[in-house]
């Protein structure tokens, strides 16, 4: 389930940043925080060890903020999942572990 907030009171940030996963290892849920400086089209998916992709959390406009997305995989498998967040030349991507 997606849930997106931008963080009030903290101003935009000054440059594109994608958190680690909180916790991390999770079960059943974590928390996955990105940073955008300017408004732009962001993609947030999550792919399996083997490079499918198993999750779209974001796909759409963002406005500059701080932003807080709860993912909660009820039907995926014990493993390593990266997250990759693309939003317009700015990528990165973290590795997170969810343990059943």
């Amino acid at each position: 389930m997606e849930v997106t907030v931008p963080e009030s009171g903290s101003g935009v940030p000054t440059e594109f940043g994608l958190q680690k996963a909180y916790p991390n290892p999770f079960n059943p849920k974590t928390t996955i925080t990105f940073h955008l400086p300017k408004d732009e089209h962001t993609t947030l998916t999550v792919y399996n060890i083997k490079g499918q992709q198993v999750a779209t959390l974001v796909d759409g406009p963002k406005a500059a903020g701080v932003y807080h997305i709860d993912w909660e995989p009820q039907m995926l498998a014990s493993g390593v999942y990266l997250i990759r967040i693309q939003a317009g030349r700015f990528i990165s991507i973290k590795k997170c572990i969810l343990m059943k």
